[in-house]
């Protein structure tokens, strides 16, 4: 449980104190349910809460069921280029501060959808699990190739006393290791930027979907105005 939690790309609510019998049961107490919309268990359910800890107190926050604003989302743009900053993420290759800041904003795109259709929202939290189990897989397998590369490396620099075939044979292990790794290496970089790619999408989903509001809005407006002129 985080103490403290930091500005997050995820809109939440307000925090909710969470008294002790009500920490098993979440989203699910008795204090909590009645007062949650049909919308906010949806979203509670496709983005669980978050729970931290401050000064000695639990608190719970869900995710908001309100739609995010023009200047919301120049907010979140500007939040996030400072969070990378500060993470001092790269911008290309393999780097774990840029992913964890990318799958937060992931989230709020999630979350954003999902407030106009919870089933879109499901779908895109299956694709991005899918995401993530997919990177943990070629993250394992790296790791398993490199420290498979170092104790062979090692055996050989303690075996110089062997045939020169056995440590050969050896160093050919450890070349066509180094080679899967850039493999591997290079379809995380693909995975990712394909993630970069849909989360780009969304963003433009999102800000056409703002115009089309803005543009209803103004039609809306013209009609009532245009009304209001007939009956004078």
């Amino acid at each position: 449980m985080a103490a403290n939690p930091d500005i997050s790309l995820i809109d939440y609510l307000p925090p909710v104190k969470v008294t002790p019998n009500e920490e098993k049961s979440s989203t699910d107490s008795p204090k909590l349910k009645p007062a949650l919309t049909p919308i906010e268990k949806k979203l509670a359910e496709i983005l669980p809460p978050r729970e931290y800890e401050q000064n000695g107190q639990k608190f719970l926050q869900l995710v908001s069921p309100r739609q995010a604003t023009r200047n919301a989302i120049l907010t979140k743009e500007k939040l996030l280029d400072s969070r990378l900053e500060e993470a001092e993420a790269r911008e290309r290759g393999i780097c774990l501060a840029r992913r964890e800041i990318y799958s937060e904003l992931m989230d709020e795109l999630i979350r954003q959808i999902a407030i106009s259709s919870t089933e879109t929202g499901a779908l895109l939290v299956q694709i991005r699990d899918e995401i993530n189990m997919t990177l943990a897989g070629y993250e394992t397998i790296v790791e398993s190739a490199n420290g498979f590369g170092s104790r062979k490396a090692l055996q050989s620099e303690l075996g110089k006393e062997e045939k020169h075939s056995e440590v050969q044979e050896l160093q050919d292990e450890v070349d066509s290791f180094k080679k899967q790794i850039q493999v591997l290496k290079v379809n995380l970089e693909t995975v990712s930027r394909r993630e970069q790619e849909e989360k780009d999408a969304l963003i433009r989903r999102q800000q056409e979907e703002l115009q089309f509001l803005k543009r209803n809005n103004q039609q809306l407006k013209a009609q009532v105005d245009s009304i209001q002129s007939s009956r004078k």
